[in-house]
């Protein structure tokens, strides 16, 4: 069974500057910094009073936070089961940082990795160097026995690439608990220069992921990649692979609960599910389409850009190709 989560973006401050980012590009100072230590404190003790047992901290980049070992070091004081972060990976290239928050309690990472050589990954984070900090982190962090997983957000410019990236999480990183996410056009994604850099329609993404996990079964390898932000009219054959496209949060598998809660630096905070997914809405394929009454539908930006002609109905027949 899954353990009740809280979610913390501890801040929205970041030392990348990934174009595809939703975080927002105009934030304040202050939600650049995030809520004060003794803020989050509070409400790790609610949370833990009202039954929550694993703990995620994101950002921007959670590793900026000089607070972030009194973070994880208090949480598993007051008892919480698991405490993960989520990270660029670039502060985690120094060892002893990395020992310090494995030691402390933080027992899970994922890393953001958009590529499999420093020509893809570090060109869009903007940061010489990235990759191979990154590899030095999941070295460091493997040795003591952290689980470890990859995010990777899709885009025009690592694409082409994908199949690459993906047998390279497996093999060289050692990682196969990847998540790829089709990007997402709002915050800095949303800015006409970044738009511009990395639009990508969801078929073709579609065929990105089709030839990776083609690439991936080739290779022998099981556990191939979930995939956040489709949706499942665009590759039904994949649809086992999605997670997030649902009205119930529990009706795709594994994924985020009803009751998983996620606060972001301005203090707001509510269900993962309901925020994450508050901009979809259906068109008018979906009154057609087998997963019609169950699929919250497409990303209203998207829409925006690319009107709805990607979207056709789906049959079952077609689910099980």
């Amino acid at each position: 069974m899954n353990l009740k989560s809280l979610e913390f973006f501890i801040n929205y401050a970041c030392n990348a500057k990934c174009p595809f980012c939703f975080n927002p590009p105009d934030a304040s100072a202050e939600l650049e910094r995030g809520l004060p230590f003794a803020e989050i404190a509070k409400r790790l003790y609610t949370g833990y009073e009202q039954g929550y047992r694993a703990l995620k901290f994101i950002g921007g980049e959670a590793t900026l936070r000089d607070d972030l070992p009194k973070m994880v070091a208090l949480a598993r004081r007051i008892g919480y089961q698991s405490v993960q972060i989520t990270t660029n990976g670039i502060r985690l290239g120094e060892a002893d940082y990395a020992r310090r928050l494995f030691e402390l309690g933080a027992e899970s990472y994922r890393f953001s990795v958009h590529g499999h050589t420093p020509e893809v990954h570090d060109r869009l984070v903007a940061v010489p160097g990235a990759l191979l900090k990154i590899e030095r982190a999941a070295a460091t962090l493997r040795s003591l026995g952290a689980s470890l997983g990859i995010n990777c957000v899709l885009s025009r410019l690592n694409a082409p690439t994908l199949p690459d990236a993906c047998l390279y999480f497996a093999r060289d990183l050692q990682i196969d608990d990847v998540i790829v996410y089709f990007m997402r056009y709002q915050g800095f994604g949303a800015l006409p220069a970044n738009r511009e850099l990395l639009e990508l329609r969801m078929p073709q993404a579609a065929d990105a992921v089709r030839r990776a996990f083609a690439r991936l079964r080739a290779a022998g390898v099981e556990r191939l990649p979930t995939l956040i932000h489709f949706v499942p009219c665009v590759m039904p054959e994949l649809s086992e692979h999605m997670l997030d496209w649902t009205r119930d949060p529990e009706d795709c598998g594994e994924g985020v609960t009803a009751w998983d809660l996620t606060t972001l630096p301005d203090g707001s905070s509510g269900p993962i599910h309901d925020i994450t997914n508050s901009g979809k809405r259906q068109v008018p394929a979906c009154g057609r389409c087998s997963y019609g009454e169950r699929c919250l539908g497409v990303e209203s930006n998207y829409l925006a850009l690319f009107g709805d002609s990607d979207f056709q109905p789906a049959s079952r027949q077609a689910e099980r190709a």
